[in-house]
């Protein structure tokens, strides 16, 4: 009679292999995560500048819209401590003699944007009046946008644009 030999199969990993396997993803993380953290800080840093600049542009539609009705006008600065766009300011009007536009009205989400983190940003707008003639003035409108948020990775970096 032949006697039959049983083979056994064992399936799985052994310690050993277990070991090298999380000793290379270790490795591997060492040099993904710094890189995502970049890569997380750059896009909200692009994202905090493209929303200053919807807003600057937002901003100087609605001084055009009101230039050709003969009242050129920006948003008026913030009233509050830190002159931030916060929501106070945001559903204020922005023509006294209009309750119907506000600075959210202006959005078509219906809210100034904001930075990554939620807060709003430092606004300032002014006017420089040249004189061109002894009859005649030139007047400069000027905005400034800048993120003030000390832990925005746009932190004080700012759209100055002038008309």
């Amino acid at each position: 009679m032949l006697s039959r030999l049983k083979k056994t199969v064992y399936s799985g990993f052994t310690l050993a292999e277990l070991v090298v396997t999380i000793a290379i993803m270790g490795t591997v993380m060492t040099y993904v995560l710094p890189t995502y953290a970049d890569i997380t800080m750059e896009t909200q840093r692009t994202i905090n500048k493209s929303n200053m600049d919807q807003i600057k542009d937002i901003f100087f539609q609605h001084f055009y819209e009101s230039h050709m009705k003969g009242k050129p006008h920006l948003p008026s600065n913030p009233s509050n401590e830190d002159s931030v766009m916060d929501e106070e300011w945001a559903s204020t009007p922005i023509d006294p003699t209009s309750s119907m536009t506000t600075p959210n009205h202006l959005f078509t989400s219906g809210e100034v944007p904001v930075n990554s983190n939620g807060n709003p940003f430092f606004y300032e707008t002014w006017i420089d009046t040249i004189p061109t003639s002894p009859n005649y003035n030139e007047y400069q409108w000027h905005i400034k946008i800048t993120d003030i948020d000390e832990d925005s990775p746009s932190y004080l970096e700012s759209i100055t644009y002038s008309i």
